[in-house]
């Protein structure tokens, strides 16, 4: 597998400079943004992909199913590529990441931003002239080139009036207005805003490859830590009512009341920074409640395998490491679980995919690392392979 660490930045730009003057800001493409880069997954390849019942997919038909822009989900029958034909349709096939592993690698160059927001590695096959129709999404993406040519037209600022077509299965921009045309080969590279309308037409049969960033939305974390919160407050607290001045009509909620009640409300759900601080490393980790975990295993005896140099280590792909650093207190998340750790281990845990050899030595030698990745291994967010 080629590899790439880091994105090929036009003169003058870095991660560091994109962050400030693009990131959730403005479109920037980047041509030769991987040099020599050649796609490890054919189209055959992802068209069988889409017909395995465990792989998320979906294809998009511009005019030829029973209403304009029908969605449909897979898996799929291999003959409906046949019946598609050679235009007017989309394929797209997500989650690559986690259902081919070796193909996370090609994530490396953006874990400048944090692993924690990213979403998945997607793959969009369309035939000459395919596309998914003038569009937005509400998170951030770089769309890679990896085979053929795709021209791409971007909007203007954001707009959240956009007009769409209706009664469609997506939402698809009824009248776009672009202010930009990119014409992208194998290799380049272009990252979107959210919000900005785009609309990319294959010149020849092309794939790209979409990796996606969200971030957990307000209501989201609201609703979650409310549940938290409150799960250690009780009906025999009562409220704390001072002195207050004596109202003429006891009907009244007065202003004071109102603030009263308020604060009690918020210090109810702001009593610990900290509380708040270890609840976001299990939400922002937790792993998907479907997951196929393997926790049939005997991680002690997967170490004495590692540790004779007989299997490598590796982190699911679908399971999110991250740490955090509270009070001098080094805390270590996965798949939604805690643990304190030495701040070494935690990091060298977060940093890599895989180890194997004198990395995974390394690794299993560092203070209480072989205690956690037995744990990890027995909770089914770790596996062995063999080297």
């Amino acid at each position: 597998m080629q590899h790439f660490d880091s994105i090929n930045w036009p003169e003058s730009l870095s991660a560091q400079r994109f962050i400030a003057e693009f990131w959730q800001q403005k479109p920037l493409y980047i041509p030769n943004a991987f040099p020599g880069f050649e796609n490890p997954l054919p189209a055959d390849e992802l068209g069988g992909l889409a017909c395995e019942p465990e792989v998320a997919s979906r294809m998009l038909i511009e005019s030829r199913g029973e209403k304009p822009w029908e969605l449909r989900q897979g898996p799929f029958e291999p003959e409906i590529f046949d019946w598609l034909g050679e235009e007017g349709w989309a394929l797209m096939v997500g989650d690559l990441d986690k259902v081919l592993p070796d193909l996370r690698g090609y994530l490396t160059p953006f874990r400048f931003i944090p692993d924690w927001r990213i979403d998945d590695l997607m793959a969009s096959f369309a035939p000459p002239g395919g596309s998914v129709g003038p569009h937005f999404d509400h998170y951030d993406v770089f769309l890679w080139q990896v085979e053929g040519t795709r021209t791409w037209h971007i909007g203007a600022e954001p707009d959240s009036g956009y007009q769409l077509l209706p009664d469609t299965d997506v939402k698809i921009i009824a009248d776009p207005q672009f202010t930009e045309t990119f014409n992208v080969s194998p290799g380049d590279l272009l990252y979107l805003p959210p919000g900005y309308a785009h609309h990319g037409v294959a010149e020849t049969a092309c794939i790209t490859w979409s990796v996606g960033f969200r971030a957990p939305s307000a209501p989201e974390l609201a609703n979650g830590w409310t549940d938290e919160a409150t799960q250690s407050l009780t009906d025999s607290i009562p409220l704390t009512d001072p002195a207050f001045t004596p109202q003429n009509n006891p009907g009244e909620i007065s202003r004071e009341a109102r603030d009263r009640l308020r604060q009690s409300v918020a210090e109810a759900l702001t009593n610990s920074d900290e509380r708040f601080d270890r609840w976001l490393g299990k939400h922002l980790t937790d792993r998907v409640a479907d997951l196929n975990l393997n926790t049939d295993v005997d991680g002690a005896s997967l170490i004495a395998e590692l540790v004779n140099g007989r299997a490598g280590l590796e982190r699911r792909a679908d399971i999110r490491f991250a740490f955090q650093l509270i009070d001098d207190v080094c805390y270590f998340y996965a798949g939604g679980q805690e643990h304190a750790l030495p701040q070494a281990t935690a990091e060298a845990l977060c940093q890599d995919w895989q180890w194997q050899h004198q990395a995974l030595a390394q690794l299993l030698d560092l203070t209480g690392a072989s205690e956690i990745v037995a744990e990890l291994l027995n909770a089914g967010f770790m596996e062995v392979y063999d080297v």
